[in-house]
C-alpha cells in the first residue's frame, strides 16, 4: 500500500518556497531509505507512515522559523545594539 502526495499545488508551492525540485520532497515523505550491505533500497511508506513524516517536517520547519524569528526580535531588541 504505497502512499502519494495528492495536494501537487501544495507540493509545488513548498517545493518553489524551499528551492528544491518537487520530486525530492515527494521523495522524502513518501520514501525511507533502506541501507544494507552498501547498497541503497526505496521502501514506499504506508499513508499511515506518510503522514507521520509529513507532520514531523512540517514541525521542524516550524521549530526553525519560530527561531529565526525570536532570533531576529531580541537582536533587533536588544540594548547592546542600540
Amino acid at each position: 500500500e504505497k502512499s502519494d502526495i495528492t495536494s501537487t499545488e501544495e507540493l509545488e508551492d513548498l517545493a518553489e518556497l524551499m528551492g528544491v525540485p518537487e520530486e525530492d520532497i515527494k521523495n522524502s515523505l513518501t520514501l525511507r531509505t533502506v541501507r544494507a550491505r552498501n547498497e541503497d533500497f526505496k521502501v514506499p511508506l504506508k499513508a499511515s507512515q506518510a503522514k507521520d513524516s509529513c507532520d514531523a517536517f512540517a514541525k521542524e520547519i516550524y521549530a526553525k522559523a519560530f527561531l529565526w524569528l525570536v532570533r531576529t526580535i531580541n537582536t533587533a531588541t536588544c540594548a547592546e545594539n542600540n
